[in-house]
């Protein structure tokens, strides 16, 4: 019987461990839970205190560039994919095939020449064929700033809503809500920065104008080649290929059927040249100053705005919702709490048997103290009486625990057969116990573990 109760006393303070960790886990999910809120105020600051959080991360995304909320996820690194994004347009429309002067030299020019001829001195270039040829260009490339845009704010708008989600689903029955209100902003964002897209590009259809001076300067280099390349169309023993510096290899065969209209061709195509290099970086700088200027407008204002206006709204009704908690909550909430007292209940009874066993070992070990110090002080006494003494004491200090288990000092059958019985018990409800605590029925484990105590004798409870 000792040992077993030695077992006993070993695997206690292990059970103890076990039930506090399972303890703090269910405390700290209870903790994480939402609030249960009690009135309109609390509600109120609940709802402010989400807005105010995603706020302050969206603009650390978005505005200034940190990502210390979400250091592994590069889709949530947005100021470092934005440029990315803002780069691939502008290659996308340095290699279009629009900015490929070279190709089909001189054509276009030379048809739209035809077609807006007057009567008037030859040596003028009517202003109308420079405007159509930059109508044409544009137009060809008018789809890929609005693509550009399309695809910016959708990223954009997955990022807000991902933030919004995560604060909050702390308040599940605001979920949908805030998702529709985010959605409709973001819809409502987007079609006006490709309206606003839109307006740009026909801006750039309208007229041509310029305040930079690299336009002059580029186009006077150009018209430097002007007298060389008309020599070389003059001269039929020259190659069809010529190569003129800034737009590279171009074919002149075609040209020298038309001769009376290449100069002219050549001074609109080279006006064409100085100045789409100002029409593409306005097509991109307008787009990231508008970009930037509607997150940071988003991100301040409007994001709040709208969702305020839809949740807590007059038709939102979000402020009675967050007082109903859903069934799915409550029931996670009352189980928890169950939980969490039955722990409790269970720690406590298994730390008092723990302090009865500890007693009961200190009661064990004084009859040994008494005999040592009273063989000390009767030193003059016999070997053998001492002897017997100590034996006596052994005798007794070895039936301590039968007694106590027992009630008997006697080892009688019906003793050997109670501690049998006892020993097997006691075995076959520690391993049902240690399975059941691994299982994690806690209400289970409460109530083995007060079968356990029922079944010990008097003397250990």
């Amino acid at each position: 019987m000792q040992i077993q109760a030695t077992i006993v006393a070993r695997c206690l303070p292990d059970i103890v461990n076990k039930i506090s960790e399972k303890l703090n886990a269910n405390v700290a999910l209870l903790q994480s839970m939402p609030k249960n809120l009690s009135s309109i105020a609390e509600a109120v600051t609940g709802f402010m205190q989400i807005m105010g959080s995603a706020k302050d991360s969206l603009r650390k995304i978005l505005l200034r560039g940190e990502f210390d909320e979400y250091p592994d996820e590069k889709g949530m690194h947005c100021t470092a994919r934005l440029a990315e994004m803002l780069d691939r347009y502008f290659d996308k429309l340095q290699k279009c095939p629009e900015s490929n002067f070279a190709k089909d030299f001189l054509l276009d020019e030379l048809e739209v020449l035809e077609e807006t001829k007057g009567i008037g001195l030859p040596n003028f270039v009517p202003r109308v064929a420079f405007l159509t040829c930059l109508q044409r260009k544009i137009g060809r490339i008018s789809s890929t700033p609005v693509e550009f845009v399309s695809n910016v704010w959708e990223y954009i708008g997955g990022v807000v809503l991902k933030v919004l989600m995560q604060y909050s689903e702390l308040y599940p029955q605001l979920l949908n809500t805030t998702r529709r209100a985010a959605q409709s902003l973001m819809a409502k964002v987007k079609e006006r920065a490709i309206g606003h897209v839109v307006e740009i590009v026909q801006m750039e259809k309208c007229t041509n104008f310029t305040c930079n001076p690299e336009y002059m300067a580029e186009w006077n280099k150009l018209m430097e080649k002007q007298v060389v390349f008309l020599q070389h169309i003059d001269d039929p023993s020259e190659p069809s290929k010529f190569v003129l510096e800034g737009i590279g290899e171009v074919d002149v065969e075609k040209l020298r059927e038309r001769r009376h209209l290449v100069q002219q061709a050549f001074d609109l195509r080279m006006r064409m040249v100085a100045y789409w290099k100002t029409v593409l970086r306005r097509l991109v700088d307008s787009v990231a100053l508008h970009l930037l200027f509607t997150v940071q407008g988003l991100v301040n204002k409007e994001l709040e705005d709208e969702v305020v206006r839809q949740v807590v709204g007059p038709q939102g009704g979000g402020q009675q919702r967050m007082l109903e908690e859903t069934p799915e909550v409550a029931a996670k909430r009352e189980k928890l709490m169950r939980s969490i007292s039955l722990l409790k209940e269970s720690r406590e009874v298994v730390a008092q048997i723990i302090d009865r066993v500890s007693m009961a070992d200190m009661e064990k070990h004084q009859p040994a103290q008494g005999v040592k110090g009273g063989g000390g002080s009767n030193h003059g006494q016999g070997l053998h009486g001492g002897h017997g003494e100590a034996s006596a004491c052994s005798r007794s200090q070895g039936r301590w625990w039968l007694k106590s288990w027992t009630g008997s000092p006697r080892r009688t059958w019906r003793t050997r057969l109670f501690g049998s019985m006892f020993s097997f018990s006691y075995a076959v409800l520690l391993c049902v116990w240690s399975c059941v605590f691994v299982c994690g029925d806690v209400c289970l484990h409460f109530r083995m573990l007060l079968i356990f105590i029922l079944c010990l004798p008097s003397s250990m409870k």
